[in-house]
């Protein structure tokens, strides 16, 4: 791959041509100083839902960071500073809600918002004239797609003001007419003469936006008018208040400030189940990725593989990223594919989990930029993200159907769905080799839609194994982590130094020097490995007694594999209690899906597996005494326990027959009633080699999920049971209806 961009030119790229950025800023004076009498703790609700809207499902971003009760100096230095910003453009979409008390000077007639520096007895001195808000963003200013929103008493006297005030502010700029459809929309909570309930405005706003009578899925935007029209009917918007709305320097239609969360692409002219059918995969897709998100891209990009809000460890790699920015560059359509590969615990998800996190508008700026390259990726150069592990692929192509917005069927209907898109569709699937069934992935999937001959606007970022990376076409880029290139020795060292830091260790006092000669030893065993590197460092940490790094023995004995960096934090922490932690880390090492439920399933196999007896306070003592090995996830709304990296999987299934280890655990989960057993039991019975026997029985066909049964299909080993397999397969569209839309 080239060189990484020059800033300047990334910048310019970052956003896709057409794309819009858009910004959110709210804030409400819930008590102003001078008045105690008039505060309104209730108005930081009222921002709390309008962020909850705009930032959640319209996908804005916040422009400003507006605490409450701000200063009219505070308000002032802020939106004119996001309004001069160097990077504001005409594309942007800007949405700014003041939620406070209006009040009317009655000789003038002007309007006032109260901040809280304000007082009543002097509005000249220390309120804010509502025109003046709105000329702080578009007065000699880049802006010209702006929606004000005034939650105040008597609001319609400001806005009209305001809106003669706009006019004046650009009288003589000619209008921009190259961008689409811009202008200055003002919302009035309530009529001139008219008081303003608090939360009449944002509740009515919200309502509306979310309403489906208000748009259903055709439009891919919410008129703006259309809300307007909604909350002019809404029962419960109080009969003294009139929201009222008017519209100024408009080139073209009204802007689009409400982009359509429910839109379907090419819904006009579906039947109404058929966009149902959409929506049900979409839905149960968009949680999907949520908890893919939460439980594995965010924590990884911390530098950790244990969700977390305190630790940014993410290290180095600078070139790796460099590349991987500059393969997201919009401008390269024809670079369908990108492998990011590297041995068990090279930083492969760490890498992916950092650019999925950089690029989601919610979350981007939460990440610390200091120890990162100047270059990076962009909020929105990624479309979704994906966690193929232990997906099926039918999964992946649900997966993929849903961030395209269709709910295909098979490879050739997602195909011809692609073929209407404008712009590529940006897809990161991160562990492909971890997948039910990589090599199906790769050739039923990734390869034909990535396939340049078809030309399908689609780019796919993955994250694989070096030998099923090596299933992908040669000649797609590669970023290797355990190449000269992107291998970087020197990050693994400042990971370590970091770990090595953490909370509660003896060497958070040490000589840096002494320090530092830890770290390189640790990352001199561990190689390119962050994950031994980590799991070693975290055992040091625990250490009552420094180390000595000049002791050639304490060198040579330190872990080089990551089971072997396990096996001595087991033994250090735990001595002959290790094998009990072993015993009880097992059963998780062969769960399905998202993880291993407790009550009734972990204890029983743990059981089965090792012939002890393991109850509900052994798993109590295994949080305690190597839950660091254990992460919790949430599957279907219940809790999931799982080992948190697929090399510690790996070292605890040495030594054991897995079709054994399968069978014991069918056994126990044909004996119970769980819906773990619903989900998996048919995989678990494929791996162990007797799922035939429960495939010629009707209850079992009927009660199990059926993508998991059809990706355990190829497990069947009897004539017998191959031909039910194949009746199986011939009645997937009625057990997937049977089950429910998109199961």
């Amino acid at each position: 791959m080239g060189a990484a961009p020059d800033p300047a030119e990334a910048t310019a790229a970052g956003t896709p041509v057409g794309a819009s950025r858009r910004f959110l800023i709210a804030a409400a004076v819930t008590s102003v100083a001078a008045h105690p009498e008039a505060e309104r703790a209730e108005l930081a609700d009222d921002v709390r839902r309008i962020e909850e809207l705009f930032l959640g499902p319209l996908g804005y971003r916040r422009g400003a960071d507006l605490a409450l009760d701000p200063t009219r100096r505070q308000l002032q230095q802020a939106l004119r500073a996001f309004a001069t910003a160097p990077d504001r453009s005409p594309e942007d979409y800007v949405v700014l809600y003041l939620a406070t008390h209006g009040v009317t000077v009655e000789h003038s007639g002007r309007h006032y918002l109260l901040l809280h520096d304000s007082d009543a007895r002097d509005l000249r001195g220390t309120a804010l004239p509502t025109e003046d808000l709105v000329s702080y963003l578009w007065e000699d200013t880049a802006v010209e797609r702006l929606l004000v929103l005034i939650d105040a008493c008597y609001a319609e006297e400001g806005t009209d003001r305001a809106l003669r005030r706009a006019l004046e502010d650009r009288r003589f700029r000619e209008p921009v007419t190259g961008h689409g459809g811009t202008g200055l929309v003002l919302v009035a909570s309530s009529r001139r003469k008219e008081e303003t309930w608090s939360g009449a405005l944002a509740a009515a706003f919200d309502r509306a936006v979310r309403r489906e009578a208000v748009a259903g899925h055709a439009p891919d935007r919410i008129g703006l008018d259309q809300v307007m029209a909604a909350i002019s009917v809404d029962p419960e918007v109080p009969p003294s208040q009139r929201p009222v709305w008017s519209l100024t320097h408009a080139t073209g239609d009204i802007p689009a400030f409400l982009p359509n969360p429910r839109h379907i692409r090419d819904a006009a002219g579906l039947k109404l189940d058929e966009i149902d059918r959409i929506v049900a995969v979409r839905t149960r897709e968009r949680e999907s990725r949520e908890q893919d998100m939460r439980g594995f891209f965010l924590p990884r990009a911390r530098g950790t593989d244990v969700p977390t809000e305190e630790v940014w460890d993410f290290t180095g790699r600078h070139a790796a990223m460099g590349d991987l920015t500059t393969w997201l560059d919009p401008r390269r359509t024809e670079e369908r594919l990108c492998v990011v590969t590297g041995d068990p615990g090279s930083g492969k998800s760490s890498l992916l989990g950092m650019a999925a996190v950089l690029t989601d508008p919610q979350r981007a700026a939460a990440v610390p930029r200091q120890e990162l390259p100047p270059v990076l990726p962009r909020p929105g150069d990624i479309d979704v993200r994906v966690n193929a592990g232990h997906l099926s692929t039918r999964q992946l192509l649900d997966a993929l159907s849903a961030a395209a917005g269709c709910a295909a069927d098979s490879l050739g209907a997602l195909a011809a769905h692609l073929q209407t898109r404008t712009s590529p569709l940006v897809v990161l699937i991160d562990s492909l080799d971890e997948a039910l069934a990589p090599h199906e992935a790769v050739d039923e999937l990734v390869a034909p839609l990535t396939d340049p001959d078809r030309r399908l606007p689609v780019r796919l970022l993955v994250g694989a194994r070096p030998h099923i990376a090596a299933r992908l076409p040669a000649d797609a880029p590669r970023i290797d982590l355990d190449s000269e290139r992107h291998g970087d020795p020197d990050a693994v060292r400042a990971y370590a130094r970091k770990v090595l830091c953490a909370p509660g260790s003896l060497l958070r006092t040490a000589e840096p020097r002494l320090l530092d000669e830890i770290a390189e030893a640790v990352a001199e065993a561990a190689g390119r490995s962050f994950l031994v590197a980590r799991i070693t460092a975290r055992t040091l940490v625990r250490e009552p007694r420094l180390p000595d790094p000049s002791d050639r023995r304490w060198r040579e004995e330190l872990p080089r594999l990551p089971g072997e960096a396990m096996e001595r934090d087991l033994v250090q922490r735990l001595g002959p209690l290790a094998r009990r932690a072993r015993e009880l880390l097992l059963p998780l090492a062969y769960a399905q899906g998202g993880g291993l439920p407790w009550a009734g399933v972990w204890p029983r196999i743990a059981t089965a597996l090792t012939g002890r007896d393991y109850g509900d306070e052994d798993v109590v003592w295994l949080r305690h005494a190597a839950g660091s090995y254990v992460v919790e996830g949430v599957e279907e709304g219940g809790s999931v326990y799982r080992v948190y990296h697929r090399a510690l999987i790996e070292h605890l299934r040495e030594g054991r027959d897995p079709r054994a280890v399968q069978r014991a655990v069918t056994e126990v989960l044909r004996d119970i009633e769980h819906p773990y057993a619903r989900r998996y039991l048919a995989l678990h019975a494929s791996e162990g080699g007797v799922l035939d026997g429960l495939v010629q029985d009707a209850s079992f066909v009927l009660g199990a999920e059926p993508g998991r049964l059809l990706a355990a299909l190829p497990g069947l080993l009897t004539p017998e049971g191959r031909r039910a397999g194949q009746a199986v397969r011939d009645l997937e569209p009625e057990l997937r209806e049977r089950a429910g839309a998109g199961a």
